[in-house]
């Protein structure tokens, strides 16, 4: 037999007010980091494709990027698996940001990582495109340089998505920044 309810202990706020039940944790509001989260699996799904033999897009990395992927060169091989664990790990830091079991993490950690990959991604594309336009447009002669449609991928498509996946973290690391220290105030 189960005691009466005590009239004395407060109301179960979550049980009166449907939508305090349904609340989310602040920080899952975090758009950045989900469309980081397709970010790392379009483009770590690539190089995990290219690890397993695939050859769809290879030559608009390089000729020689392609031959190595066809010949299925161990050491390129294991590259390319490196490159999507990589890749991927954007999206489990992304995941790890707004998800609860996330915060078994310290914070300083999640930030640290954050700013810093962000920084060094968005570095990243920023330095490749700034030698790849110039090659492009013919302003830089290179003579191993990859031709001109392939250039064009570097500059149009390979570059901007590091960059923006560099945006991408630091936007969602500067939302996680703000919002995990309100959630920590309210909290106390």
């Amino acid at each position: 037999m189960t005691a009466p309810p005590d009239s004395d202990a407060a109301p179960d706020s979550t049980a009166a007010d449907p939508a305090a039940a349904g609340s989310a944790d602040p920080t899952a509001l975090n758009p950045a980091a989900w469309l980081l989260m397709l970010w790392s699996l379009a483009f770590g799904g690539l190089s995990a494709y290219w690890a397993c033999g695939g050859t769809w897009l290879a030559d608009k990395v390089s000729e020689q990027a392609l031959a190595m992927a066809a010949d299925r060169i161990w050491w390129f091989m294991l590259l390319l698996w490196l490159t999507a664990v990589v890749k991927f790990g954007y999206g489990v830091w992304a995941l790890a940001i707004t998800r609860p079991w996330g915060r078994r993490f310290p914070r300083w950690l999640l930030l640290l990582g954050g700013w810093g990959v962000g920084l060094a991604t968005l570095g990243y594309g920023a330095v490749q495109l700034a030698l790849s336009a110039p090659v492009y447009t013919g302003a830089v002669v290179y003579a191993n340089a990859p031709d001109r449609a392939t250039l064009w991928w570097h500059v149009f498509v390979w570059q901007p998505v590091w960059i923006a996946g560099g945006l991408l973290v630091l936007v969602a690391t500067l939302t996680f920044q703000l919002q995990s220290r309100r959630s920590r105030s309210v909290a106390t």
